[in-house]
């Protein structure tokens, strides 16, 4: 779970975005106890008509959050308001990490934002390094079928992503 301002960031079945925003409704004593009421808005991703899966790690990085795409090198901008917005594609960062000889790393599955210095980090599971990574603009348009197979899966044999 993330902290966004007064909302938290959930993640449910890997699939729904949910933004919860606590209600204080009745403080005890001394705030031992409290009793919440909850408001609790989702959000399904889709890209391109098909639904995003294996949503996790989010983050909220200038009015978007930020998710990975478990099992990919993949990680998906969300609008909270009505769903998608793009992608950061870091397939280069895994093969220049195996390039330069780190063998047992895993997957893509850590985002973190610096707020203060408005800087973007990932990392993964066995990764060696946190890295600081630049986003920007593609220089040339990326076909689709590379980004469903790249981020949704589709077309490959396998039982994470999207159904085929």
């Amino acid at each position: 779970m993330n902290t966004v301002g007064v909302s938290q960031l959930m993640e449910k079945s890997c699939l729904e975005v949910m933004v919860v925003q606590p209600c204080i409704s009745l403080i005890l004593k001394h705030l031992k106890s409290a009793i919440f009421d909850v408001a609790v808005s989702k959000q399904v991703v889709y890209y391109k008509g098909q639904q995003v899966y294996n949503l996790n790690e989010l983050e909220y990085i200038n009015g978007e959050i930020w998710a990975n795409v478990y099992q990919t090198d993949c990680i998906a901008r969300i609008s909270p308001k009505d769903g998608f917005l793009g992608w950061i594609l870091l397939q280069n960062l895994r093969k220049e990490l195996l390039k330069a000889g780190n063998r047992g790393i895993d997957v893509l599955n850590g985002i973190a934002w610096d707020g203060e210095q408005k800087r973007i980090f990932v990392t993964g599971k066995l990764w060696p390094k946190l890295y600081e990574v630049k986003v920007f603009p593609i220089k040339e348009p990326i076909e689709e079928r590379v980004i469903e197979q790249l981020c949704l899966r589709v077309g490959l044999d396998s039982s994470i992503g999207s159904k085929v």
